[in-house]
């Protein structure tokens, strides 16, 4: 018999295991994360940590941007997907990507 995943947010049962909280407080909380960056940005601050003024022309500092850009280094570096982190990089077709986000990146710049 399969285990009942709860919400780690509401702790109601959760539909999908394969996310710790539930979708209407995955979409709460996807809510509350555009609004603080709209709010970080309207106040001329870097959208992800808040405290710094961001490089000219961005909307992050120098310090988020290092933490950014060596995360993603040393993801490709493993061998798995520089956005995602989860599955391996699909060499076929990109040299940093898995399949799953290079399709969803199609569909996303597609504008479908």
């Amino acid at each position: 018999m399969s285990e009942v995943v709860l919400c780690v947010m509401c702790h109601k049962p959760n539909d999908d295991p394969s996310h710790k909280v539930c979708p209407e407080c995955r979409r709460k909380q996807n809510k509350r994360g555009r609004i603080r960056r709209f709010e970080r940005m309207k106040a001329g601050l870097c959208i992800y940590c808040g405290n710094e003024k961001p490089i000219e022309g961005t909307n992050e500092c120098e310090a988020c941007k290092e933490y950014r850009l060596g995360k993603k280094k040393s993801r490709i570096g493993a061998g798995v997907c520089a956005r995602c982190g989860k599955r391996p990089i699909n060499k076929n077709r990109s040299d940093s990507m898995c399949t799953e986000c290079l399709d969803y990146y199609k569909i996303i710049m597609r504008g479908s």
